[in-house]
């Protein structure tokens, strides 16, 4: 049996439909998308590659991908592996202003604090 001391102890599980990002965050993540992403990736009406080199950051098979995954892990590949011709050098959190766009666009209501990078993404969940 799990003790209610245990339960205490586990902070409760946020899901992305739980309004983790502001909407002025995803819309100061537009600048950021035009000058580094949109070359190579596709954001709903914002998709401007030419040649779509790397995957679609919206629709079912972005939000397949993630389903289940954190909201670290996201933000964490992002600003370790993006933009991957090392035109520019994202910190952490652009790379959580980019993930609020994404989460914008794909549909998840925003809420009253930006998403904030850092080990508290870990207890926030990517759900379809």
């Amino acid at each position: 049996l799990i003790s209610v001391a245990a339960l205490r102890a586990t902070p409760p599980q946020a899901t992305t439909k739980d309004g983790v990002y502001t909407a002025a965050q995803a819309e100061r993540a537009q600048d950021l998308w035009a000058k580094g992403c949109a070359r190579c990736h596709t954001l709903g009406t914002l998709s401007t590659a030419s040649n779509d080199k790397g995957p679609a950051l919206s629709g079912e098979a972005f939000l397949t991908k993630w389903n289940g995954k954190t909201l670290f892990e996201l933000v964490d590949g992002i600003q370790k592996n993006m933009p991957n011709d090392f035109s520019m050098e994202l910190t952490a959190e652009q790379a959580a202003d980019a993930t609020a766009l994404m989460l914008q666009v794909n549909g998840f209501p925003a809420g009253a604090k930006d998403l904030a990078a850092g080990d508290a993404l870990k207890q926030v969940t990517i759900v379809k």
